[in-house]
């Protein structure tokens, strides 16, 4: 909750895009902008790296994110 109150998902996505394919510096990244804008209590991030694709037969399942 911390991360999207001050940053927006362009911001993010553009960080992540930016960053370098480590998981753990993107994290930290992403936690050194919230705190240099202040942010007001602790920030959580999780970044996964997927590093295997399923078969392009497969289906896609869509999960909505709570609270968007």
């Amino acid at each position: 909750d911390g991360l999207t109150r001050l940053l927006s998902d362009r911001e993010i996505a553009d960080e992540l895009a930016l960053s370098s394919a480590d998981p753990g510096r993107m994290c930290d990244r992403l936690i050194n902008l919230c705190l240099e804008r202040g942010a007001p209590d602790n920030v959580s991030v999780v970044v996964v790296a997927i590093t295997d694709f399923p078969d392009a037969d497969a289906q896609t399942v869509r999960m909505p994110i709570p609270g968007r």
